[in-house]
């Protein structure tokens, strides 16, 4: 699990990274067409969008992880859940869903 501040540890970095190697097609940047990225060694939160507008504090997010191109800075997301850097069930201190089950409407205020 990552730190309290959301840093990975050198070796979440490392499981994020053999993920990507084997499960995506990182190529080109398509902004620069540079070819070398690396991983964003936190966890990112994307919250969920509620109609009506605002943020709704504990609400539904989907945890992230980041790759970054080296040479222009441009990001590409990916779920930790599905990576395995978090766990998909709830635990006494997180709600953590896939993005399928949010998509669902099956996360918390979803």
């Amino acid at each position: 699990m990552p730190d309290q501040d959301g840093k990975l540890t050198e070796e979440e970095t490392q499981k994020a990274t053999a993920w990507l190697n084997e499960h995506a097609k990182v190529g080109k940047c398509s902004m620069c067409g540079n070819l070398n990225w690396s991983v964003v060694p936190v966890i990112f939160n994307s919250t969920i969008y509620y109609p009506g507008g605002g943020l709704r504090v504990g609400g539904a997010s989907v945890p992230l992880i980041s790759i970054i191109c080296s040479n222009c800075g441009h990001m590409e997301f990916f779920s930790a859940v599905v990576i395995g850097l978090l766990p998909r069930e709830p635990d006494a201190q997180a709600t953590v869903k896939s993005p399928e089950e949010v998509a669902k409407g099956t996360a918390n205020g979803g």
